[in-house]
């Protein structure tokens, strides 16, 4: 169906329930003009077992211990303790760490595994029979000069004392401080002299020793990233060579080398498809705000993917309002299928083609202005059950139109003001159980033979 007259009509009432996001607006002090030397100074990775099966086993006095070398570029370990005894325990550790250090930058990556397994006898023992597993991973850089870093970790299984610590600080001190959390993702820069670190612990252990009864089994892990990179003194663009999937945090897949950070503009323009791990990328935390980051995706299709869940949100400010921080364009297509999104404000066709999907449980949300269609066509799609959240939008701004879709059970797109068409005539459709939520939607600027194109099918809401 299509408004009665140009004047404001109402589409659906409001529900306003459910979605809520929050956008830093601090920003970091500006770099200094040198680029940084990245050097280790201390790292380390080891894994670490224990048991006894119900007897004193002179093998297994002490843990037994598998440490990396001194300055170590890969590491790998798995051993397991599995002694003789009436009640069979087993304690098992494994672990995978690499560390890559080029002058410019250090990347590393380490996962490890832990299990401890011991049964519950019907006359527990007052000795011997408990099993202990444990791994844990370290590294500390410096940097002569400014420099980006980006790291997260995360620990899993029962026992409290597994943990996550994290210290980024400069001359000017502290930047980013995580002590013995279960999961941190922080990034943000270091002024010249600054060190960044990260130690990671995990442990299992079960005992079937009367005084200290916690039979049964555990299994816990955890996975570290890490990366610090000079920042290049007057290079403000990034343009995006990571090929065809990446990690946003890794320094190697931009141009110049480094991480877009404050004030930064990331360009996506090589053509094709690009999947991009936010996993590890800028996960802003309250604690540690960051300044704006402005993404321009062109002739590129990009899938903001996250490796772990609670960090998998790519959050983008403007340095005013009313300068997009998201420029869609030139046939570039954001599809958010598994991450989500928000900006400040956006444009969606600026000259050229430019289109956002959004499927599955993700969210893209703008704060400001959305603008779908100037001079060039905008498209956005809201499919199974994906949400968007805006609060104004104007359609058809300039002399090409925007067009939206929301359709399939569970999608939904809130805006708080919607301006369906201006100069050039756009649409919006909804259908198959799509919902469409504003208070308002305007159509007083198209001409009166063309005026907004809202369709809602029977079996939309």
């Amino acid at each position: 169906m299509a408004p009665a007259n140009a004047n404001e009509s109402r589409i659906l009432a409001s529900r306003r329930a459910g979605l809520a996001a929050c956008l830093l607006a601090a920003a970091l002090a500006a770099p200094l003009p040198a680029a940084a030397t990245i050097n280790v100074v201390s790292s380390g990775a080891q894994t670490s077992v224990q048991a006894m099966s119900g007897v004193f086993d002179f093998g297994f006095v002490s843990a037994l211990v598998e440490a990396a070398p001194p300055g170590f570029a890969d590491f790998e370990s798995d051993q397991a303790a599995a002694p003789a005894g009436p009640f069979p325990s087993s304690a098992e550790a494994s672990q995978q760490a690499s560390v890559s250090a080029n002058g410019t930058s250090v990347v590393a990556v380490a996962s490890g595994v832990v299990r401890a397994v011991v049964p519950l006898p019907d006359e527990p023992p007052l000795s011997n029979l408990f099993a202990d597993g444990s791994a844990s991973f370290s590294l500390a850089v410096t940097a002569s000069g400014p420099a980006s870093f980006s790291i997260s970790a995360q620990v899993t299984g029962l026992d409290p004392g597994s943990s996550v610590s994290i210290s980024c600080s400069d001359a000017s001190g502290p930047v980013a401080t995580v002590d013995f959390e279960r999961a941190a993702s922080v990034s943000g820069r270091i002024a010249a002299g600054g060190l960044c670190s990260v130690s990671v612990f995990v442990i299992a252990r079960r005992s079937g020793r009367l005084e200290q009864l916690e039979p049964g089994e555990d299994t816990a892990g955890f996975q570290a990233n890490f990366a610090v990179a000079d920042l290049p003194p007057e290079d403000d663009e990034f343009t995006w060579v990571g090929g065809t999937s990446g990690d946003f945090a890794d320094p190697g897949n931009w141009s110049p080398n480094g991480v877009p950070a404050s004030g930064d503009t990331a360009n996506f323009s090589q053509g094709g498809s690009a999947t991009v791990g936010l996993a590890n990328a800028l996960a802003a935390r309250e604690a540690f705000p960051r300044g704006p980051v402005e993404v321009l995706l062109e002739r590129t299709r990009v899938n903001l993917d996250p490796v772990q869940p609670q960090a998998g949100v790519l959050r983008l400010l403007s340095p005013a309002l009313d300068d997009p921080s998201l420029v869609v364009n030139s046939g570039g297509v954001l599809l958010l299928d598994s991450g989500s999104l928000t900006a400040q404000t956006a444009l969606i066709g600026e000259d050229g083609l430019g289109t956002v999907n959004v499927t599955g449980a993700n969210l893209f949300q703008t704060d400001g202005r959305l603008v779908i269609g100037r001079d060039g066509e905008g498209r956005l799609n809201v499919s199974g059950g994906g949400n968007a959240l805006s609060d104004e939008v104007v359609m058809g701004e300039g002399s090409a139109p925007g067009n939206a879709i929301v359709a399939g059970n569970g999608s939904l797109w809130i805006a708080s003001r919607l301006h369906v068409s201006r100069p050039e005539p756009s649409t919006v459709h909804g259908f198959s159980g799509g919902e469409l939520d504003t208070p308002a939607a305007i159509g007083d600027r198209a001409p009166p033979s063309e005026l907004p194109d809202v369709t809602i099918d029977p079996d939309a809401k």
